[in-house]
């Protein structure tokens, strides 16, 4: 998850382990509802039914070409909301939050339409979220998803499950 503004080092990196990466990966994505399930079951969250967060979601989702393209091409958003809860399993996230996070609420926005998700408050969410739901044949072809896809896979130590048999 990107939290700060990318320096070219850093896309070199990234373009780096695409290279790498690219031929070695396969597309995997899941569906969108088993990542709203898969949050459910592991994690205390609550549902919030709310415009405010709907349009948030819906916001950032219309601010990446990739996804802003199929919202074009009519397909209609079916957002889902999720704050994560400080409490149980939660807490320990809480405890894993960034700096520039701190004292934020956990919020996981999804929309089941595309598979686009977003999280503000937890690049440990994000990036677990990233690593379970996998990616699709257009987001292979992406450097900077690649690239955070291999790290993600690499912190939840699940990229012997996913990486092709070279």
């Amino acid at each position: 998850m990107i939290t700060t503004e990318p320096t070219k080092e850093i896309i070199d990196e990234w373009k780096k382990i695409f290279a790498l990466y690219k031929d070695k990966i396969f597309p995997n994505r899941i569906s969108p509802d088993l990542i709203v399930d898969y949050l459910i079951q592991k994690y205390p969250v609550l549902k919030l039914e709310n415009d405010y967060y709907n349009e948030i979601v819906i916001k950032n989702e219309k601010s990446i070409p990739l996804y802003a393209k199929k919202l074009k091409n009519g397909i209609n958003p079916h957002i889902v909301v999720l704050e994560l809860q400080n409490i149980g399993l939660g807490s320990e996230i809480y405890k894993k939050q960034d700096e520039v996070f701190n004292n934020c609420k956990i919020i996981i926005g999804i929309d089941i339409s595309t598979g686009y998700f977003m999280v503000e408050g937890s690049s440990y969410i994000w990036d677990e979220l990233l690593a379970y739901r996998g990616l699709n044949e257009e987001e292979i072809n992406n450097y900077y998803l690649v690239a955070e896809y291999i790290t993600s896979l690499k912190i939840f130590d699940r990229n012997n499950k996913i990486l092709k048999k070279a």
